[in-house]
This record gives structure tokens, sequence and C-alpha cells, in this order.
């Protein structure tokens, strides 16, 4: 039976048509680095057992007469690689694990696949990847979750039963007729309005230190931790205004945006789950939508205001989040310059640990350096000792220029920044956290500080501005400044000393000319007085 698509599988299937680079783009990956002995079979009975559970996990595509459809395989081949990896340097393996995790799916063939890299006998790496066609946020940690939990047991399971009903069709169905409902229109009159009003003409990302960039993106990830004093800071701000840690970092990255654009009306879109608390909550499938979130700032508008602005706009984002973006492009009068590339050209996600207990953790410390001898660094999972391994996974619209990102996990805050590496350099974004953490400090410090003042130095950029390179203080000499001229024409006579359009005069042409000047002067007349 052939399905129509949800909304957001729609427009993510029309991009891999348009632009093909794209596919492999969105794919979404695990990648634990296993402590221990590991049985092939057991991953790939396990990952048998979750195919024949999750009618998802076998989807196909098509383009069909009436537009893109979607249809569940029977359980055949299991997507499973294992690779010898005993004799390859470390290099080839993470090249290899992110060639693999980058490599586009194949039409017709399941869209997830799992490999194993076993390195020794106690240590292998595990490589999971799916495409997010058939896969969300809330899919992913439901899958991890239970996954975990079947390779925990370390026996082959037998496979009673293979669901061949996969109630993601139902709900793609549901979300058709809920559009067409009071409930639906009421939210496209919501969208109606806010499209309607300023900043409704969206919002064009420009950054100064961005280049054109000709080639296809290229996702990189960098990220820093949020500190202990800082999510102190953070929850007794969210407590004063009564909002949450999502709404107050999501304000520190508008001002982020603010400060580094210049421009009023400011558009960030927010990928929030819309299955809701019903009969999907536990479906495997594609149930997100990007919601658009706006902030309207003026030179005047303190950083207190705007927590109060953002509760307000992302609490009535929520409630109306069930709307897909993409059919708001299609039926709203959505105006962008043709500089725009889309509507949407950043995001801000924010991710939390659901069910799949250190999964999290395994994924933060991927973005932010693992070392499997830090304490606490090891993670149990799938009865295993698990650490993270170092592959550069990036989830998110490749499209975009930047996207940021937080995770939280088991009282654990890591804020990162995903970028197309081919138009911002990894020094300019290593900057940016730099500057993001700083705004975070002022944020939770001094809220009644106008938000166009805020300085986006650190404290070792301050000092290193103000003292480092501002020591005018003058060193002793022992010549004259002509001598000291004089004595470098004798040791460099041919390089060049000054230079205006084309032309060069070296040190020792300079040298005579000057002497030449000097003898005519005082020819002249022309003496020291």
């Amino acid at each position: 039976m052939w399905s129509k698509l949800s909304a957001s599988q729609r427009s993510l299937w029309i991009s891999y048509q348009k632009s093909p680079r794209l596919r492999g783009g969105y794919n979404i990956a695990f990648c634990p680095r296993i402590l221990a002995d590991v049985d092939p079979a057991i991953i790939h009975h396990t990952l048998k057992l979750m195919m024949s559970h999750h009618p998802m996990l076998r989807a196909t595509f098509r383009n069909g007469d009436e537009g893109p459809e979607q249809c569940i395989r029977p359980l055949g081949e299991i997507p499973f690689f294992l690779h010898d990896a005993s004799s390859w340097s470390e290099a080839a393996l993470q090249q290899h694990i992110e060639a693999e995790y980058r490599r586009p799916f194949d039409d017709g063939k399941p869209l997830l696949r799992a490999h194993l890299y076993r390195i020794s006998a106690e240590e292998s790496v595990l490589l999971w990847v799916i495409d997010h066609l058939i896969c969300d946020g809330n899919s992913f940690w439901i899958l991890m979750e239970e996954w975990g939990g079947l390779l925990g047991q370390k026996k082959l399971l037998p496979v009673d039963k293979v669901n061949d009903n996969p109630d993601f069709f139902d709900y793609v169905a549901h979300q058709e007729a809920w559009l067409e409902s009071s409930q639906g229109k009421k939210q496209f009159e919501y969208w109606e309005q806010v499209f309607s009003g300023p900043g409704g003409a969206g919002f064009d990302l420009h950054l100064a230190s961005a280049s054109a960039g000709s080639a296809a993106p290229r996702a990189c990830i960098q990220s820093f931790f949020i500190s202990d004093a800082q999510q102190e800071g953070l929850g007794a701000l969210a407590a004063k205004y009564g909002t949450s840690l999502y709404e107050l970092l999501l304000a520190s990255y508008f001002i982020f945006l603010r400060r580094y654009t210049g421009q009023d009306n400011i558009m960030v879109g927010s990928p929030m789950p819309a299955r809701g608390q019903g009969p999907w909550r536990n479906t495997v499938g594609n149930c997100t939508n990007v919601v658009p979130i706006a902030a309207r700032f003026d030179t005047d508008l303190t950083i207190g205001e705007l927590l109060t602005a953002i509760h307000a706009t992302a609490r009535q984002a929520k409630r109306n989040r069930h709307y897909p973006f993409e059919l708001m492009a299609e039926r709203l009068p959505i105006h962008r310059s043709s500089a725009q590339r889309s509507y949407i050209q950043t995001q801000f996600t924010y991710q939390i640990d659901r069910g799949a207990k250190g999964v999290m953790k395994l994924m933060v410390g991927t973005q932010c350096g693992p070392d499997k001898n830090q304490p606490g660094a090891t993670v149990s999972w799938g009865g295993w000792d698990t650490v993270s391994y170092p592959v550069q996974i990036s989830h998110g619209d490749i499209a975009n220029l930047l996207n940021a990102e937080v995770m939280e996990s088991e009282n654990s805050l890591s804020f990162l920044l995903k970028y197309d590496a081919e138009r911002l350099s990894d020094y300019t974004v290593s900057r940016y956290l730099t500057h993001l953490s700083a705004i975070i400090d002022v944020v939770i410090t001094d809220d009644s500080q106008r938000v166009d003042q805020i300085s986006l130095l650190s404290a070792d950029e301050r000092h290193t501005l103000l003292h480092g390179w501002n020591q005018t203080q003058s060193e002793p000499v022992d010549a004259c400044l002509h001598q000291q001229f004089e004595a470098q024409a004798r040791r460099a006579p041919q390089a060049v000393a000054l230079a205006f359009g084309e032309q060069r005069l070296s040190y020792d042409e300079l040298n005579r000319r000057a002497n030449r000047l000097a003898h005519a002067l005082i020819a002249q007349g022309v003496g020291p007085e």
C-alpha cells in the first residue's frame, strides 16, 4: 500500500529531487566506541528485530502520479556490515566512518544501515545511520532506548511477528484531515497574522565573515559546555521570568544574531515535535515541524524586555506548532528578497535525552571531544561500557550557513554551532562560540542592560585588546631614527622600504635620495636649528 508523505517528509523529498547533492546531508547517526567484546550476530539480529517492530525502518519512496509516495517493504536483507579494522590506523578508521555516515542511501533500499568496526577483541566502533526522511529527534530516542534494551539481553530473541501496519501512515492521514479542520484553520489564521506583521518579510542571515562558497555544503560542528556557574545563573533567571532554559538560550542566540547582523527583525526556525501526546507519541517517523519564531529589536531594547517577548512568542509558536511551515510557505504571501535562499535561514534546536539514558552524553561527547580516560566519560549502553567516537556528525538543515543546537543531559548542557565549512572558517566559528558564552554571562548577570550595548568580548579578548595590543611605551634605543634607518639600509639594501601604487623604493635607493635631499637643504643654509 502506497501512502502520501507528511508535510515535512514531502519538503525534504522535494529538496532531494531538486538538489541530489543534499542526499546524505540529512543522515542521522549514532557512533559509540564499545569497550568490550562484541558478537556481530547480536548486532545483526537486534537490528532485524527493530526493523520488524517499526515498519518505517523498511520504508521506500517514489514519485507517483499524484506526488511522492511511500510504502513498507517486506522484511528482507538486513543492512548490516562487518569490518575487520584491526590493522587500520585511527585516521583510516575515522575517514571510513565519516564517509559511511555521509553516504546517500540508494533508492529502493532500506534507509538505514549499521556498521561494526572490530578493532580488537576488547574494542569496536558501531556506526548506525538513518535518513531523516523516516526518523526525527523523538524517533531517534525511541529507537536508541529500544535497541539498547535488546542488545543488553545478549541473546537472539525470536522474531515472532513482523509489523506491516505502520501507524505513521495513520499519522499522515490524520495530519491531512486536521489541516482542513477548525483547529487547523485556527492555527493557519495565527500564522497568517504573524506573517502580515513586522518581520513578516523574513530574515536574511548575512555574516560579514562568511564567504560566498560555490562547492557543496560541508557540514561541521563546534561546541562548548555551558559551565555549572552559567547553568546556575540560567536557572535563577528562568525562575525570575517564569521561562525555560530553551527560551533563555534561544534569546541568547537571538542576541548573537542581532549583534552580528544589525537587523531589526530576525526569524529563527525551531524544530518541534508535532505528534502530540496521543496515539502517535511513540511512533517512529518524521513528525517534526520547523516552527518560525520572530524577534523585533530596537536600540533601546533591554535583555529583560527581550526575555519577556521571547517567552510570549515562543509559547504562542509552540501552541500553533502543528501547522507545517512548508504549507505556510505555499499558502501565505510570504515574501523574501531575491538574495534569500530560503525563508528560514538559521535554526535553533533544543534536544533533551528522552528515555535513552546516557545516549545524549555519547552524542555530546562526539561533538565536544571524547576522552575515554576521563572520569565519567564511560556510558553504559547495550550492556557494554561505551565512549563517544570523535566523528563529525551534523543533523539539521545543511543548506543553512549556520544552525544552533543545545543538548541537555543529566545536568549537562552543551551549545553547538553547525555550519557550512565551505563558507565559514573554523576559526570564525570558534570566536562565535566564545561570543555566545560571553552573551550568556551578560544575560544572567545584568538583564537591565541594553542588547545593543552587550560586549561580545571574552575576558581574555578584552585583556588582549586593552593591554596586549596597547603596549605604547617606547623602547630605549642607542641610535637616532635616521641612524637606525641607515643601519637597515646596510643590512637589506634591496628590501622594499616604500610602496605606492606600482612604484617601489628599496632601502638603498630611499637612503640615497634622502642624502641628496639633505645635501641640497644644507647647501641652501638649512641647519639643525
